[in-house]
């Protein structure tokens, strides 16, 4: 690639990249465009099909709630048949309660079959009664033998709207629940009842999923009886089009087939339609095709008309660009040519118009600069060796990655690399010998130089410190490890003849390319980490770092032996559990990662034996250092600190009286006396036994296997279950006597934990 862009000039380079990127986007947005369409439509009918789900979930939750109301009003004695007849006035305040509790009904109508009398949540009514007249027609029916007819036909879950007129929408959605009785050995449907949900509350919900492409939204039941739709005021639809749409979709019988994936087209008009196979229930979704695709057209002809102003405006800048730093370039590449050439006596002719400018500028800079270093001292003596020492810390630092800036420092420098593999020793000199180090820093380097030159193809190319760890970079002929471990052998011998200190040695990777010096220098770093194992005064290849490491001989017998030595306070059996995971870890040349995993559980297992908490008092918590087994050097001092710490703990645990301490069973038989009373608490309990509520869990927990929570709604379910089975108790009297005063929120949790209501539970 440089030998082409060296044959044209900058500016051809210019227009040639400026073309090649503009035919990437050019080509990227013509096949973009293409797809786009297809891609666009399938989003838009996906967003109409995703707000049809989300309205008729909404619609669906809402009914749904109404099965616990049913199940409430089963229950509720004061709903009885026998109650609607002896006690009405105390029928309709609970009829009125239950309407409160439910946002989405307007009103609740209960009726028992073969009577004319109705209980609505606002009075009592008779068939034949003026005031009934008036009461039904608020819900656009005319008659009351409609009515009637209305409640005496409904056998299972039905849905009924009255027509206000033909201009306005329905009045009230009527959802109609059988209410289940039994007597003897069977069940029978003596009650019906009837929630009146406001067209205006599913209006709301239509009107939530519209854009402004105002969409008409339909509800039919499945005698295909229109039960609500969306306002006409707030659509462009009338009832004639709207009436037109649903006696088409009648007419082809398209309604009682399988769900669409795709919309219907009839007229003008796309048709988006969800059947519910829990109601029964058919939603439909109305909208114009011109009001469907109009956002596609308009994002077509936006990213059309941006992708041009951008072609425009890359023009512009290209031409600013070339005018404002071609230029320029150009200019001094031609001084500088004619200059160079004048110095040196050549023809001061134009510079060669096919060769790169930057290639000219570049060519320059080295006849300037290999001019320079003749007329100069700056690589004699301690300039040159500064100058050494930063090249080759860039180099192990990875920043040199090409290979002709690396040969041109050579060259320039005058630094022989003439043999194959580059290695780096990280060699760590620790705390008893800084002194000697930085004092001898020069004897130490002569010294080793006259180690290492004793060997055969070996060179040390520079020492250097970096992190507080001297660096020997070496350039060898040898890929065998066995050299390098030999060679560390005797590098260690001789700093230690310097110093009484001890020495850990890391031995980097070797390799044959110049820019793998830096992760040569990793290897060997890392490597030194490795001393928490094997301990100082340690020398350590690449070998015995292993990242293999199999984890079905992690000792996990051991970490078990200990920890349950440790909770059974048996220091003996911990001990020698200790001695044969420090043994694991010496012997078996375990990696860093697995010494470091180890040390984890073993800390965990520690935390596992009990504090010494026994009240709130001031003297219950006697706390212990763990810094030693954060802070600490070899693998030896980690276990060393570990038995003096479990040693005081065990001490700490066994000085609290026996006669204090808190068993499971004790924690339980309390609960089992106490779950039914009307303020059982756990903080209470807590107090009871003086100890925190966190600890009588943990307790608890680890004795019974389950929380306390779960434990007591355990209990409270099983006697209430007994009580069902046993009692004529009503559902208010159970509640209450498993230490509960919601009803509503009983019967969810039992339906939760059982399946059924307790209604459903006590019938079959």
């Amino acid at each position: 690639m440089n030998a082409v862009l060296k044959k044209l000039s900058l500016k051809k380079q210019y227009l040639f990249f400026y073309i090649a990127l503009l035919a990437v986007p050019v080509l990227i947005v013509s096949s973009g465009l293409l797809l786009s369409f297809r891609e666009l439509r399938s989003k838009v009918i996906q967003s109409n099909y995703s707000a049809l789900d989300q309205t008729s979930l909404s619609v669906e939750t809402a009914i749904t709630s109404l099965s616990d109301l049913t199940a409430i009003i089963e229950a509720d004695p004061t709903l009885s048949r026998y109650s609607l007849k002896t006690s009405p006035i105390r029928a309709i305040e609970t009829l009125n309660k239950l309407r409160n509790s439910n946002a989405s009904v307007s009103n609740i109508v209960l009726h028992e079959k073969g009577s004319d009398q109705f209980f609505t949540s606002s009075g009592s009514f008779y068939n034949s009664d003026l005031s009934f007249q008036n009461f039904i027609r608020n819900y656009a029916i005319s008659e009351s033998e409609k009515w009637l007819e209305l409640f005496e036909n409904t056998a299972g879950l039905s849905f009924y709207s009255g027509q206000a007129d033909s201009q306005s929408t329905t009045a009230c959605l009527f959802v109609f629940y059988p209410i289940t009785s039994y007597e003897g050995e069977s069940l029978y449907s003596g009650r019906n009842a009837a929630y009146l949900i406001p067209q205006s509350y599913l209006q709301e919900i239509f009107l939530s999923s519209q854009t402004k492409n105002l969409e008409m939204v339909v509800i039919l039941n499945k005698e295909m009886e229109t039960l609500s739709h969306t306002p006409y005021s707030s659509t462009e639809y009338g009832s004639e089009e709207l009436e037109n749409i649903l006696g088409h979709l009648l007419s082809d019988k398209i309604l009682t087939e399988s769900p669409q994936e795709e919309p219907l087209s009839i007229g003008n008009n796309l048709i988006f339609i969800k059947n519910s196979s829990k109601t029964g229930l058919v939603y439909l979704r109305i909208l114009s095709r011109e009001k469907a695709y109009d956002l596609l057209y308009r994002l077509t002809f936006f990213i059309v008309g941006l992708f041009l102003l951008t072609v425009l405006a890359g023009v512009g800048l290209i031409l600013f660009g070339m005018k404002r730093h071609y230029a320029p370039i150009h200019q001094l590449a031609e001084k500088v040519t004619k200059k160079l050439n004048k110095a040196e006596g050549k023809a001061s002719g134009d510079a060669a118009h096919n060769l790169n400018e930057l290639f000219q500028l570049e060519r320059a800079f080295d006849r300037i600069f290999a001019e320079d270093l003749k007329n100069t001292d700056l690589f004699k003596d301690e300039n040159r060796h500064g100058i050494i020492d930063h090249f080759i810390s860039v180099w192990i630092c990875g920043n040199i990655k090409s290979r002709e800036a690396f040969d041109n420092i050579l060259s320039n420098t005058g630094l022989s690399l003439p043999l194959h593999y580059f290695t780096v020793f990280g060699v760590a000199l620790h705390p008893d010998a800084k002194e000697s180090r930085s004092a001898d820093y020069k004897d130490l380097y002569h010294g080793l130089r006259e180690v290492i030159e004793k060997r055969e193809s070996f060179v040390l190319i520079k020492d250097l410190l970096f992190d507080h760890k001297l660096l020997l970079v070496i350039n060898s002929n040898k890929s065998d490890p066995k050299f390098y471990y030999s060679l560390a052998h005797e590098v260690s011998d001789y700093l230690k003849s310097l110093s009484a200190g001890d020495v850990s040695i890391g031995i980097g990777g070797s390799y044959n390319s110049f820019d793998q010096l830096g992760r040569s220098y990793l290897d060997s770093t890392n490597a030194l980490d490795y001393s928490i194992i094997y301990g100082r005064d340690c020398i350590v290849t690449q070998g015995m770092c292993r990242n293999d490491f199999a984890r079905s001989n992690y000792p996990s017998a051991d970490l078990n032996a200990l920890s349950t030595a440790i909770f059974t306070q048996n220091k003996e059996s911990a001990f020698m559990a200790m001695d044969r995971l420090k043994e694991y870890i010496s012997e078996a040349e375990c990696d860093l990662h697995s010494a470091k995993y180890i040390c984890y559980d073993m800390f965990a297992a520690l935390k596992r034996l009990p504090e010494p908490t026994v009240s709130y008092g001031a003297d219950a918590q006697k706390g212990l250092n763990y810094t030693g087994l954060t802070d600490f050097v070899t693998i030896d001092e980690y276990f060393e600190n570990y038995k003096e710490i479990l040693s005081a703990k065990l001490a700490a645990v066994s000085d609290i009286p026996k006669s204090s301490r808190l068993s499971g069973q004790e924690i339980r038989d309390y609960i089992d006396q106490n779950f039914c009373s009307y303020d059982f608490q756990v903080s209470q309990m807590a107090e009871h036994f003086h100890i925190t509520p966190q600890n009588m869990r943990k307790i608890f927990k680890e004795y019974c296997g389950l929380g306390i929570t779960e434990y007591v709604t355990t209990l409270r379910i099983d006697k209430a279950t007994e009580l069902l089975k046993n009692t004529d108790l009503d559902i208010q009297t159970i509640t209450e006597s498993i230490g509960l005063s919601d009803v509503s929120g009983f019967i969810r949790l039992f339906k939760q934990k059982t399946g059924m209501t307790p209604g459903q539970y006590r019938r079959f």
